[in-house]
């Protein structure tokens, strides 16, 4: 299977990530105040990813928010978000928007005044997630897969033929 990657779109703080998934995504657990502070994902196997971002999401003062997806049913169709400065990081991921095919779910403050980036999917499959982070998820990006393989195209084959005499036309007659 050929996974292309979009992305990722923000900062380049933090640590690269990856995490891909196995069969479809089934939870998202996001921690967030003012910008999204760890990112946890659990694909249809029940495996759950490590967590992007820091831990103080999870310890207090941020809102964790879980959703659900009803997977083969529902599936991802885009991500899209907006990215601005946080304190000393000047690049960061503030507010995230996962679309089903279903509906929406959103994370984060919406800042007017922050980049808006929108990654629709119009002919593959999401298939994971990659970006940077580090105290903040300074960056996401998606890996994405094709619907349907592109078939494999063989080359014609020549059959054997027989060689007839060459067409002679008749001759009329004066």
């Amino acid at each position: 299977m050929a996974v292309v990657s979009i992305g990722p779109f923000g900062g380049r703080g933090g640590r690269e990530w990856s995490c891909m998934f196995s069969g479809g995504l089934k939870r998202i657990i996001v921690s967030y105040e003012s910008c999204i502070h760890s990112l946890v994902f659990q694909d249809s196997s029940g495996t759950f990813s490590q967590k992007f971002g820091s831990d103080n999401g999870f310890i207090g003062g941020c809102q964790v928010k879980e959703v659900l997806i009803d997977w083969p049913n529902e599936y991802l169709v885009s991500l899209s978000g907006r990215l601005g400065s946080h304190g000393r990081a000047r690049c960061t991921v503030k507010y995230l928007v996962f679309q089903t095919n279903a509906r929406s779910y959103s994370f984060g403050v919406e800042h007017r005044g922050d980049t808006s980036f929108s990654i629709p999917i119009k002919s593959g499959v999401i298939v994971g997630f990659h970006g940077r982070s580090g105290l903040l998820v300074d960056s996401i990006g998606l890996h994405v897969a094709p619907i349907n393989p592109v078939p494999q195209v063989q080359a014609p084959q020549i059959q054997e033929s027989k060689i007839f005499a060459p067409f002679r036309p008749k001759r009329s007659s004066p």
